[in-house]
C-alpha cells in the first residue's frame, strides 16, 4: 500500500516585511491528503488572515472527501478535486466583494491532493510544483499555469495522475527558485534525504531577502505492489462553476474582519443535491414501480391463458356477408379502405365482447383486472415519459439560470477590474437567459431575482444612479410651463398662455402668481436670470423683450431692437450684464449689450465654426460659452472662438439631448436626454462623466436647474417640478 509522508519548509524574513510565505498540510494517511502552499505580496497581518481562511475551507472539504473514500462511496475524485477549488474561488471572490481587493495578482498559491493513489494539483500566480520520478524532473506547474485570472477563477484548470513507489512532489513558492536552481534541485533531491534535502535548502537560503515556503512529499511503499502505475498527467475540465452550481446559498461564505485580530474560520453552507442526481434518484423509483405493474401484467396474462385452455371448444360464428356486399360496385380506393377497416374493426370488437360474454364469471373478473393491469402499466409508462420529460425541461431551465448567475458574477469580477465594457456585455447576456425563464413561466421568482440584480449591476457598469427619493415640489396642472427660472436659488415659472409668473414655494409645495398682467408683450417664450440685479428678462414671441423685478414684483417693457425677426432664437442666457440669444437658423449666437432703456440690437458673437450651429438646442454660461448639439457633442467658446474641449464617450450615447445647464459655482455641465429619460453630469475641466441619473418620475424631461451649492436638482417632467438631493462623486 502506498504512503505519503512530507517535510515543509518556511522561512520568514524579519527585516523586510512585504511577502506572507507558509505552508499548512493536512495529512490524515494515504487515504487522503492535502498540501498548501502560499506565498502572498502583501501586509503580513491581512496576507496571513487570507492564508486562515482558504486553509480552513480546504480542511473542511478535505475531511469531507476522506469520509466519502473510507465510506467506500462512489466517488469521481477529480470532479471532487475541482469542486475544493472552487470553494477556494467562491472564498476569494467573496473577499473580493466585500472590498478585500489588494491581494488580487499578488498571490501565488499551489493546492495538491493526494487520494488513494491519486495525485491532483492545480497552481495560481507564479507558484511552482516539480515530480521526480525515476530520475527526471518534471515541471508540472507549467500545465496549469493561469493569467490574467479573476477572483471567481483563481483556479482554473487542474492536472491529474497516478503515483507510484518513490515519485517525489516538490511545490514551493517563486521566491525560493530565486536563489535555488531547477537542476540543483533535482540533484539534491537525487542525492539526499528529504530532512537532508530541507536543511541544505535553509542553509541556501540563509542569506535570501525574501520570504519563501516549500513542502516536499516522499511516496513509499508500505507493503509492495507488483506492477509499475504509469503518470499521465493531462488537463482537466476548468472548474469554472459559480456558488450557485454547487448549491451555495447565495450569500456565499461569511469572512471575519480581515482589521480585527481574531481569526474566525471562513464558514459554508450545505450544498443542496444536483439536478443530475435528483434526476436519477427519481428514475431510479418510476422504473422500479414500472417493473412490479409489468410482473403484475405478465402474471394475470398467464393465468387467463390457463384458464382458456382448460374451457371447451365452442362452434364457429356463422357468417353474416350479405348480397348487398358481394357486388360489383367500385368504390374509389380511399373509401373503399377506410370502409374495410372499419368493417373488420366492428367484427373484431363484436367477436371479442362475444368471447367475452360466453367466459365464466370468474374468468371475466379476471379478465377485467387483468384489462386493468394493463391500463396501469400503460398509464405508468405515460407517466414516466411525462415526468422524464419535466425533469429534463427542469433540468435545463436550472441549467440555463446557472448560467445566467455565472455570467452575472464573471461581470461583477470584471467591474472590480474596471472593465465596464465587458460586465455589460456579459449583463445583457444573463439578462437575456433570464428573460427566456421568465417568457417560459419556470424559475420565474429566481429569474425575476437575478433581473432585480442585473439591473443593479448594469446602473454600475454604466455608472448610473438611481434616484428613488424625488420630492414632488408641484404640480403645474393645466398651466402651460416648459422651463424653470432660478434666481438666487429660489425657483420661477411663467405661463406661455397667461404670461404670468409664478414663484415655487417649496414649504407649502405651491405656486404663487408674483406677476401683474401684461399687454402688448406677445407671450413669453424665453427666460434668462440675472442674480445681482434681481432680475429675470422674457423674450416674447413678436419677439419683445421684458423685464421682472422680483422684489419690486413689476414687469417693464424694454427698448430692444432684433434684426432678423424672421429667424427664432432657441435659447436665451444673460451673463455679465449681456444677453445672449442661440439662433440655429443663422448659425449664430447674438450678443445684446446693456444700455439705458433695454439692450442694443445685437451683434455676432460665434467668430469660428459658426456652422455647427445649425443644429444647436441650448447654451449655458459661466464665462465661457457651452453649445449643446443634436448629436450630444458639446462646443466650448471663449471670446467668440471654439475651445479644444469635448465629453468622454459613454457606453450609451445621448440621443438628441435638449438642454444644457451649469453656472459660476458649479463643477459640472448638466444635460438633459430625454429620450433616454436621464440626466447626465459632465466635468468642465477634462469632459469626464461624472454621474448619470435616472428615476422613474422622469418622463418627458424638460429643464433643470441646480443650486449654487450644487447639492439639490430641481427637475421640469411631465408638467411636475420634483426637488433632489445631490449627492455626485467623480467617476
Amino acid at each position: 500500500m502506498l504512503k505519503a509522508k512530507s517535510d515543509k519548509l518556511v522561512l520568514s524574513n524579519n527585516k523586510k516585511d512585504k511577502i506572507f510565505s507558509d505552508v499548512r498540510v493536512i495529512e490524515s494517511d494515504i487515504s487522503g491528503s492535502l498540501f498548501f502552499v502560499a506565498a502572498i505580496e502583501m501586509k503580513q497581518e491581512t496576507a496571513q488572515k487570507i492564508f486562515e481562511i482558504i486553509s480552513t475551507v480546504l480542511e473542511k472539504e478535505n475531511q469531507k472527501i476522506i469520509t466519502s473514500i473510507r465510506a467506500a462511496e462512489e466517488t469521481d475524485q477529480a470532479e471532487r478535486f475541482e469542486q475544493l477549488l472552487n470553494k477556494v474561488n467562491n472564498a476569494l471572490a467573496t473577499l473580493a466583494s466585500e472590498g478585500y481587493t489588494d491581494w488580487i495578482n499578488k498571490i501565488h498559491l499551489v493546492i495538491s491532493a493526494i487520494w488513494q493513489d491519486s495525485l491532483f494539483l492545480s497552481c495560481a500566480g507564479k507558484a511552482k510544483a516539480y515530480l521526480l520520478r525515476t530520475g527526471n524532473l518534471a515541471n508540472i506547474a507549467s500545465k496549469v499555469s493561469v493569467k490574467d485570472a479573476t477572483p471567481m477563477k483563481t483556479f482554473t484548470s487542474t492536472i491529474s495522475g497516478q503515483l507510484t513507489k518513490d515519485d517525489q512532489l516538490f511545490l514551493a513558492t517563486p521566491q525560493l527558485l530565486e536563489s535555488v536552481s531547477e537542476n540543483e534541485i533535482q540533484v539534491r533531491l537525487e542525492e539526499q534525504q528529504p530532512a537532508e534535502f530541507i536543511n541544505g535548502l535553509k542553509q541556501s537560503l540563509a542569506e535570501s531577502p525574501n520570504s519563501a515556503s516549500a513542502v516536499l512529499v516522499n511516496i513509499f511503499d508500505q507493503a509492495e505492489k507488483s506492477g509499475d502505475l504509469k503518470i499521465n498527467f493531462a488537463d482537466s475540465v476548468p472548474p469554472t462553476k459559480s456558488v450557485t452550481d454547487e448549491g451555495e446559498d447565495e450569500e456565499g461564505l461569511s469572512f471575519p474582519d480581515l482589521n480585527s485580530s481574531d481569526n474566525d474560520p471562513a464558514t459554508e453552507v450545505s450544498p443542496r443535491p444536483t439536478v443530475e442526481k435528483k434526476k436519477n434518484v427519481y428514475l431510479k423509483k418510476l422504473g422500479s414501480a414500472a417493473g412490479q405493474i409489468s410482473q403484475a401484467g405478465k402474471k394475470s396474462a398467464e393465468f387467463v391463458r390457463s384458464l382458456r385452455s382448460k374451457s371447451p371448444s365452442r362452434p364457429a360464428t356463422r357468417s353474416r356477408l350479405t348480397a348487398s356486399r358481394q357486388q360489383d360496385t367500385k368504390l374509389p380506393l380511399g373509401r373503399s379502405l377506410g370502409s374495410n377497416i372499419s368493417g373488420l374493426a366492428k367484427k373484431t370488437s363484436r367477436g371479442l365482447l362475444k368471447r367475452f360474454y360466453d367466459l365464466p364469471r370468474s374468468s371475466q373478473i379476471l379478465a377485467i383486472a387483468f384489462l386493468a393491469m394493463l391500463v396501469l402499466f400503460l398509464g405508468s409508462i405515460i407517466v414516466i415519459s411525462q415526468k422524464k420529460k419535466q425533469i429534463n425541461e427542469l433540468g435545463q431551465n436550472e441549467i440555463l439560470l446557472d448560467k445566467a448567475l455565472s455570467k452575472e458574477k464573471e461581470a461583477a469580477d470584471a467591474l472590480i477590474y474596471h472593465d465596464k465594457e465587458k460586465a455589460k456585455d456579459l449583463l445583457l447576456e444573463a439578462k437575456a437567459e433570464a428573460n427566456k425563464l421568465i417568457a417560459a413561466g419556470v424559475l420565474k421568482e429566481e429569474a425575476e431575482n437575478l433581473i432585480a440584480k442585473i439591473d443593479d449591476q448594469l446602473d454600475k457598469a454604466e455608472g448610473i444612479t438611481r434616484i428613488d427619493d424625488a420630492i414632488l415640489l408641484a404640480e403645474l396642472e393645466k398651466k402651460s410651463v416648459n422651463e424653470l427660472v432660478g434666481l438666487n436659488d429660489k425657483i420661477y415659472v411663467y405661463d406661455e398662455k397667461t404670461n404670468l409668473i409664478y414663484l415655487l414655494d417649496e414649504a407649502s409645495k405651491e405656486l404663487r402668481a408674483v406677476s401683474q398682467e401684461s399687454n402688448n408683450l406677445g407671450y413669453f417664450r424665453l427666460a434668462a436670470s440675472n442674480d445681482e440685479d434681481g432680475s429675470i428678462y422674457l423674450l416674447t414671441d413678436t419677439p419683445a423683450l421684458a423685464e421682472f423685478d422680483a422684489a419690486q414684483k413689476t414687469l417693464t417693457k424694454l427698448d430692444i431692437e432684433i434684426f432678423n425677426k424672421e429667424n427664432k432664437a432657441k435659447d436665451l442666457a444673460q451673463y455679465g450684464g449681456k444677453l445672449y440669444r442661440l439662433v440655429p437658423e443663422a448659425k449664430q449666437i447674438y450678443k445684446h449689450t446693456g444700455t439705458i432703456a433695454g439692450y442694443s440690437k445685437g451683434t455676432e458673437w460665434v467668430m469660428t465654426d459658426s456652422d455647427e450651429l445649425e443644429n444647436a438646442r441650448s447654451i449655458t454660461i459661466d464665462g465661457y460659452i457651452y453649445v449643446l448639439l443634436a448629436d450630444g457633442t458639446v462646443n466650448k467658446y471663449l471670446r467668440g472662438k471654439k475651445q479644444n474641449f469635448a465629453l468622454a464617450d459613454i457606453t450609451t450615447p445621448m440621443e438628441n439631448p435638449t438642454k444644457i445647464f451649469t453656472a459660476d459655482d458649479l463643477e459640472n455641465l448638466y444635460i438633459i436626454d430625454t429620450k433616454k429619460e436621464r440626466i447626465l453630469a459632465f466635468n468642465k475641466n477634462s469632459g469626464s462623466l461624472t454621474a448619470q441619473f435616472k428615476s422613474d418620475e422622469f418622463k418627458n424631461l424638460q429643464d433643470l436647474f441646480i443650486d449654487k451649492e450644487e447639492k439639490k436638482m430641481y427637475v421640469l417632467a411631465d408638467n411636475k417640478i420634483y426637488g433632489i438631493v445631490l449627492d455626485i462623486k467623480a467617476e
